[in-house]
């Protein structure tokens, strides 16, 4: 004789197979065998739905970005051919064009996500994500040392900037108005065009901190 498990086994089986239109030959013998497969059906139809849904709005979001690329490629190659640009030009067009394009829908996310939150909570996450970052660097560790909700009200403010593979960022001679630290990647620096004096930094440098206590210009 089947145990109490094996017969509800039975009904949910018996319950999905419903779904599919199939009439077997496994049949609800008791009122609570009929409940639980009355309860069961429901219940599946509501996550099929969900799972289709989902899938749809995945392949349409796709869909739309895949579209989008390739419009602005079409009028990347339009552009190249009017104004005869040069091929290695247009590559790197066509690269930054790819990257910002996964990177806004990154950031979106990111921004829908911190508009659900309170704004303490939102400084709290910002405190979390950058400061450790931050307290790589002297000045900063001393400020977390001295004032925690001074450093905790900086790292709100941040904002992040998202940068291709051979974009220069700034130019010696630029007007220094902002303290950058590299959260991923590397970045080239170059003293001047003195190519001998480049220095390469990597996940938790900082550059130009000096803009934070005097004024300041890129060299």
């Amino acid at each position: 004789e089947n145990s109490v498990g094996d017969a509800y086994l039975v009904a949910l089986h018996w319950a999905l197979t419903l779904m599919q239109g199939t009439v077997w030959s496994m049949t609800p013998l008791t009122i609570w065998e009929r409940l639980f497969a009355v309860i069961t059906l429901p219940i599946a139809l509501v996550f099929t739905a969900l799972f289709i849904g989902g899938t749809t709005i995945l392949m349409q979001q796709t869909r739309d970005f895949a579209r989008d690329l390739a419009g602005q490629k079409n009028a990347l190659r339009s552009i190249a051919r009017h104004y005869s640009l040069s091929p290695d030009f247009s590559a790197r067009i066509t690269r930054f064009i790819e990257a910002e394009k996964s990177l806004m829908d990154l950031r979106e996310r990111e921004g829908r996500l911190l508009k659900e939150l309170s704004p303490d909570l939102q400084r709290d996450l910002k405190m979390q994500i950058y400061g450790g970052l931050m307290s790589r660097h002297a000045f900063m560790t001393f400020l977390m040392s001295r004032d925690p909700p001074f450093v905790r009200h900086v790292c709100s403010v941040l904002a992040t900037h998202d940068f291709v593979a051979g974009e220069i960022i700034f130019s010696p001679g630029d007007a220094c108005k902002v303290v950058r630290f590299l959260v991923e990647g590397r970045l080239l620096y170059v003293h001047g065009h003195r190519l001998e004096e480049e220095l390469t930094l990597s996940r938790g440098h900082c550059v130009s901190e000096a803009v934070l206590w005097t004024l300041w210009e890129h060299c």
